[in-house]
């Protein structure tokens, strides 16, 4: 086991430990890759000298619009049949319209957790209105926190040199336009291009 992964593997069991008791009872495993080993076979243009990503807007309206008319369907129903319901029933469906529209505002167009612009050149990586040179990055990889046993969510880790502290950017709601691979990778691809122009 080579360093990197060792210290990988060692931040893996740290986010373990910030999981709910349910997933870590169901053995559910972080895994966390190096994006050297993500890369695959990417087309990058010759002569880039800078590469920006943006959260998918398509998806975010799509999302957003399918949580939004849940919310106000779910609304319309109470009030239609707004004498026939007793307060309890009034209340509990008024309060779950409220939260379902308030989740999909927070997730697809507030949260600076999930939106935000990334920013890839010689000099380094630019995200989320943090700078990280390539000279103080001991290592970049893909998280992948599991969802369950077939989906999971996706997260770039910049591993600093500084004592080995690290930051994780989850990465929901950047989608890739490709139907043969992900954003982590296309993502790979390109902070290891500009990783090896490190000026």
């Amino acid at each position: 086991m080579t360093s990197e992964e060792a210290l990988l593997e060692e931040i893996a069991k740290i986010e373990c430990l910030k999981e709910d008791r349910l997933t870590r009872f169901l053995g559910y495993k972080i895994h966390i890759i190096p994006t050297h080993q993500l890369k695959e076979s990417i087309v990058i243009p010759n002569n880039i000298i800078e590469k920006s990503f943006k959260p998918s807007i398509y998806y975010r309206i799509v999302m957003f619009s399918i949580f939004s008319i849940f919310s106000l369907g779910l609304g319309y129903a109470i009030f239609k049949n707004w004498r026939q319901q007793s307060d309890t029933e009034k209340i509990v469906g008024l309060i779950f319209s409220a939260i379902f529209l308030c989740f999909s505002i927070n997730r697809f167009i507030v949260s600076k957790k999930l939106n935000y612009n990334i920013k890839l050149n010689m000099s380094g990586i630019f995200i989320a209105g943090k700078s990280f040179c390539w000279s103080e990055i001991s290592s970049t990889a893909i998280m992948k926190k599991p969802n369950g046993n077939i989906s999971y969510t996706n997260f770039l880790v910049v591993v600093l040199k500084d004592m080995n502290t690290y930051e994780s950017f989850q990465l929901d709601n950047f989608i890739s336009s490709s139907v043969v691979s992900d954003f982590s990778i296309k993502l790979s691809a390109y902070t290891e291009y500009f990783k090896s122009k490190a000026t």
